[in-house]
């Protein structure tokens, strides 16, 4: 079981080495985003829906699952590692921090806190990454 888990195709570890070579991980959680943004829009409309028809008391029950799905799909995206530090690309912003700031990194269930002296990241737990994004990291840490 594990040496089926050890052999890949040998242009995916290539191309992994390859991107640990240039010092750049790319990684993102975009099953997740995307189905935020359908549940955002889902639940958005449903709120929109029932204060049209006169079901004011409807719409607080859709907004505890709207506030959550929308904050998913805003302030997640795409992360990038590199030499210089750690940033996370989402659509409301880009959130950075050099990793000469980084005074310590706390790991928890579901996201990684990097914590610097004026600042503090939220990123993702690795769990959350695709495969191939998880992998790269690792190759990335290894060889950097």
């Amino acid at each position: 079981m594990l040496r089926a888990a050890r052999t890949a195709p040998s242009a995916s570890i290539a191309e992994l080495e390859r991107s640990a070579k240039n010092k750049m991980v790319n990684a993102g959680i975009t099953p997740w985003r995307i189905i935020a943004g359908i549940c955002s829009v889902f639940f958005g409309g449903c709120i929109v829906l029932s204060l049209l028809n006169g079901q004011i008391y409807a719409a607080p029950l859709f907004l505890v699952f709207f506030v959550p799905t929308l904050y998913l799909f805003l302030f997640f995206g795409r992360i990038q590692i590199s030499e210089s530090g750690i940033r996370m690309s989402a659509p409301a912003g880009v959130f950075a921090i050099n990793w000469r700031d980084v005074t310590a990194i706390e790991f928890a269930k579901s996201h990684i806190v990097i914590k610097g002296t004026a600042k503090r990241l939220v990123i993702p737990q690795f769990a959350y990454w695709s495969p191939r994004d998880r992998a790269a990291a690792t190759v990335y840490r290894i060889s950097g």
